[in-house]
């Protein structure tokens, strides 16, 4: 996404590193550091389990939360900005145990 790509690219206090779950269009946006995290074999089953049967948002495993959480320890990361407020919600497990401040 353009508005994304800009924002990161034109930070200079800060270096910014991105942390996502899927990557598109590397040639026309391109960036480094990026972080692809793996989806968990698990994550459509608890999908369909909270959205369908519970009616609820899909939150984040917490090895997912885990994961995320040590990956932000090893780069000495000093902010998380979470870009959507949809994905802010996913990450409710995480963001109420979080060690460092976070944007959503």
């Amino acid at each position: 996404m353009l508005h994304i790509y800009r924002q990161i690219s034109a930070l200079r206090a800060y270096q910014p590193l991105v942390l996502t779950q899927k990557r598109e269009n590397a040639k026309r946006f391109p960036f480094d550091p990026i972080l692809t995290l793996r989806r968990p074999w698990s994550r459509a089953l608890r999908r369909f389990w909270r959205k369908t049967i519970l009616r609820r948002p899909v939150l984040i495993s917490r090895k997912e939360s885990r994961d995320l959480a040590a990956h932000l320890r090893r780069t000495d990361a000093a902010v998380l900005h979470v870009y959507f407020g949809h994905i802010g919600v996913q990450l409710l497990p995480f963001l109420k145990r979080a060690h460092v401040p976070v944007v959503v």
